[in-house]
């Protein structure tokens, strides 16, 4: 098949030699319709990865918002002391008893090999009162609020629901780790 096409412009035929690396015109137009189908074709697809990336963007911006909220819905919460839902069953209360001191130090919170694991966690910084707050969230809908000084002691525990704790010493004295077990 033979076609000509009249009053091609000259510059187009220098950058279409150049980019496809041809001698002629009439190659170079053959090589960037070759090109153009198969270029069209991933133009599309990357067309619709943007819109499921933006689409996934939105989702985790609205989630964003959402934890923001939540953080300062547990601020909120914490400045009001609702401690009812947070203390221990008798049995471990000498022992949380002994850790929630300000001598001891909390190195790491950590939870039990179980079908059930976090979901969510919101840590907002030191407010006013110089206190952090943690919130922690399960699988099993478990939900423990607590705070704490920034350096990890006098712990409070502000809500604890279908969750257990176990406080454990830690290796250096003074210090506890704090172990979620979900009921």
């Amino acid at each position: 098949m033979f076609v000509t096409i009249r009053e091609f412009p000259d510059a187009l035929a220098i950058r279409l030699k150049l980019l496809t690396r041809t001698q002629t015109a009439s190659k170079a137009v053959l090589a960037a319709c070759e090109a153009f189908i198969p270029m069209r074709q991933h133009v599309r697809e990357l067309e619709q990865k943007i819109q499921e990336l933006e689409r996934t963007n939105s989702a985790l911006s609205q989630t964003l918002s959402e934890a923001r909220e939540a953080a300062l819905v547990l601020v909120e919460r914490t400045a009001q002391p609702d401690l009812g839902a947070g203390k221990p069953p008798p049995e471990r209360a000498s022992l949380a008893g002994r850790y929630l001191q300000s001598d001891y130090v909390l190195k790491a919170w950590s939870t039990s090999v179980s079908p059930h694991f976090l979901t969510g966690h919101v840590s907002v910084p030191v407010d006013e009162a110089g206190r952090v707050h943690e919130a922690f969230e399960f699988s099993n809908g478990g939900f423990l609020k607590a705070s704490l000084k920034p350096d990890g002691s006098d712990m409070q525990v502000i809500e604890l629901s279908r969750l257990s704790l176990s406080f454990n010493p830690g290796e250096e004295e003074g210090t506890f780790s704090l172990e979620f077990f979900p009921t």
